[in-house]
């Protein structure tokens, strides 16, 4: 009995993983391979995720709720929903953390460790490529919609 239910949890799991863009592109076998990194949290709202300059080793995967990511130089950066990531930046860079998430609203989470993920790039190059494309989207897209705040037409 054990059996079937994790089965049918990682059916779960996966189903949610399908839906989020950060592994857009993957195919069955590597979503369940993704199942045993991935751990669930919550955070309750006004609870802090993580804080500036602190170590960051984990990718945050927002489930539910929303997070808010602000800077002490700029404030509120914006505002992290449902399937969207948070915390990449540290992880791709190797870097402390450069801003302050706090929950909004009660949040459910998918918490990778570093660690776990760059063993799963490791054993998948296709996983590795599909997954660093995809962060190199959002970090993009982030920086694009950053630039037409803050340009202003001459």
């Amino acid at each position: 009995m054990i059996n079937k239910e994790k089965k049918a949890l990682q059916r779960s799991v996966i189903q949610i993983l399908q839906r989020l863009p950060l592994f857009s592109g993957l195919v069955d076998d590597e979503y369940k391979l993704l199942t045993n990194v991935c751990h669930l949290i919550e955070l309750p709202r006004h609870k802090v995720l993580f804080h500036a300059n602190e170590p960051g080793h984990e990718i945050f995967l927002l489930l539910n709720g929303r997070i808010e990511v602000k800077s002490a130089h700029s404030g509120c950066l914006g505002t992290i929903n449902p399937g969207e990531v948070v915390g990449e930046m540290s992880v791709v860079r190797n870097a402390p953390r450069s801003a302050m998430a706090t929950a909004i609203e009660d949040s459910l989470l998918f918490r990778i460790n570093q660690a776990d993920l760059d063993i799963l790039l490791g054993k998948s190059p296709r996983v590795s490529y599909l997954i660093m494309k995809n962060i190199a989207r959002e970090l993009a897209e982030r920086l694009a919609t950053s630039n037409e705040h803050h340009i202003t037409p001459k």
